[in-house]
């Protein structure tokens, strides 16, 4: 060191932008600023400190050899600095060159732990993934990809190299080899993906996603959809035939009966529905009546078959107390209505100027007097089949020739429309309040039109509907028409110009009904035959005109 040029040495100290120091027997005797501020202690601390204070990394010899070596900084911590020893006359002093990389040696240990997280979640991954020159030659893969097998990954890579094309660096495809292996053809879905490393070489990866067992899956899913739509397609058909049957031992419509003129409305929320209806003329009084059987399906519809039995029976519908009537259907379906179903029902006895009735779980009879006072009648009982000896009661009532009687199942009061909202029992009376003047075919279409405003259709409906207007007269006239001129002069001119729209639907002879309202009439045209056609002027019930 005694042959270098002081004052250009001493330039070489002040100016280096890197860390320098001069050290003799362990002793710092010179440092430049770049070390002061490396190590964070003021220059008076570092003239008195010994090396072994400042660098914990000495050698056996207590000195400092070329390489990375930590320092101790003021405030504790810990820098990695790369050392170079130079201009070293003997073992006791020497001048040494610092380079902090403190900096660069945490990136390192980043990497490595990205590393260590992606080779982490590669060998993880459920794909499979595969890594590979442009010779095909497989530089890296997952475990995913590993069960495969040598000769299954080279045909995936070979199909895949074949899709890609010179403008293209990424090709999905799903595709299917044809062999079968271990007895089982083997579809796939690739991705792959073509990379440039450093603009010198490239390399490949791809993405393996095995779909055999979901291909397997939905062939064996696709057979048995076709078993179960040829299943359902025979259930339709059994169905279709059921509901023709049930719809065979259901009343028409439009009925007259000795004592009234009857229009009744009712929709099935299924094929095959719970509701049922009947209307018959006995010697003494008529049967009216409706019953809702819970539930909906082909349960509820056996019972509503076996129900029809049962009042069908002459000892049952000549029974003249409604309360026995009930007692009588409980009777005879006890232990034979399955699980909880039960009959909701309300049934009316028509004598001459007497009506007996009783409501059993169903709404009560609704009454329109010819006076204008709407009112519902007596009080509701028990369902048929709900509880065990249960006590049905009766309850009477006068009536007038031209007095209406409405009857209604749950369905209609408990349809809702979108918002959720119920119709509700107050909506009927609104109803009935406003049009309370008009004819009973008038009445029936109005209800039957806000309900169906209300809910936006009442074939839509969750629940069976039936619903039942009831004309008390007994007075009547049929005409047989043999011509639709004979036609016109019974009709009043208003009906005469309407009937002159459907003159070819008519097929004479036919008879024509004539029931008398509040000065005027009530028709029904018999036709025969069913007609498929609607009027806002008149009802076409079944095989029946009525205006």
């Amino acid at each position: 060191m005694e042959n270098i040029d002081g004052k250009l040495f001493e330039k070489f100290l002040k100016n280096s932008e890197l860390p320098v120091f001069i050290s003799d027997n362990e002793k710092f005797i010179y440092f430049n600023d770049n070390f002061v501020e490396l190590t964070g202690y003021n220059k008076s601390d570092l003239e008195e400190m010994r090396l072994s204070q400042l660098f914990p990394d000495l050698n056996i010899l207590g000195k400092i050899d070329d390489g990375k070596a930590r320092v101790l900084t003021n405030n504790l911590e810990l820098k990695i600095v790369n050392i170079s020893r130079f201009l070293s006359s003997d073992n006791s002093s020497a001048l040494f060159i610092c380079r902090d990389e403190t900096e660069l040696n945490l990136k390192n240990i980043e990497s490595k732990k990205n590393r260590e997280f992606l080779d982490q979640i590669f060998s993880s991954l459920d794909d499979g993934v595969v890594v590979f020159d442009k010779d095909s030659k497989i530089i890296n893969l997952n475990n995913a990809a590993l069960k495969y097998g040598k000769n299954i990954l080279k045909k995936i890579i070979e199909r895949s190299l074949s899709k890609l094309v010179e403008d293209s660096s990424v090709v999905n495809d799903c595709f299917v080899l044809s062999e079968e292996y271990k007895g089982r053809n083997l579809y796939f879905s690739v991705n792959i993906r073509s990379i440039l490393i450093q603009n010198l070489f490239e390399i490949y990866i791809l993405v393996i996603n095995d779909l055999t067992r979901e291909r397997e899956l939905s062939i064996e899913l696709d057979k048995k959809r076709i078993i179960l739509e040829e299943k359902l397609n025979i259930m339709d058909r059994e169905l279709l035939l059921a509901k023709n049957i049930q719809s065979e031992i259901t009343p028409n419509e439009c009925m007259v009966t000795n004592r009234a003129f009857i229009l009744t409305k009712l929709v099935t929320a299924n094929s095959l529905g719970g509701d049922f209806f009947t209307t018959e003329s006995m010697d003494k009084f008529d049967n009216i009546g409706i019953f809702d059987v819970s539930g909906h399906g082909v349960a509820s519809s056996l019972i509503v078959m076996m129900l029809n039995s049962i009042l069908s029976s002459n000892e049952v519908k000549n029974l003249e107390s409604v309360s026995k009537l009930f007692l009588e259907i409980q009777n005879r379906f006890k232990n034979r209505i399955p699980g909880k179903h039960f009959i909701a029902s309300t049934f009316c006895k028509l004598f001459d100027n007497n009506m007996f009735f009783a409501s059993g779980g169903s709404y009560k009879p609704i009454i329109i007097r010819r006076n204008g006072v709407v009112e519902d009648l007596g009080e509701n009982t028990f369902p048929i089949g709900l509880i065990p000896n249960p006590k049905f009661h009766q309850f009477s009532t006068t009536f007038e020739e031209e007095d209406i009687v409405v009857l209604l199942s749950d369905g209609v009061v408990e349809s809702s429309n979108s918002k959720g909202e119920l119709y509700k029992i107050e909506r009927v009376f609104d109803i009935l309040n406003l049009h309370k003047e008009k004819k009973p075919f008038e009445i029936y279409k109005n209800v039957l039109s806000d309900l169906n405003s209300f809910t936006g259709g009442i074939e839509n409906c969750n629940d069976d509907i039936t619903f039942m207007v009831v004309y008390l007269s007994k007075k009547r006239k049929y005409i047989k028409i043999e011509s639709f001129d004979n036609l016109i002069k019974e009709l009043p001119k208003k009906s005469s110009e309407d009937f002159a729209k459907i003159k070819s639907l008519i097929q004479f002879p036919v008879n024509l009904l004539k029931v008398p309202f509040k000065g005027e009439y009530i028709y029904k045209l018999e036709l025969g035959r069913r007609v498929d056609m609607e009027s806002d002027d008149y009802l076409v019930l079944d095989d029946s005109i009525v205006f």
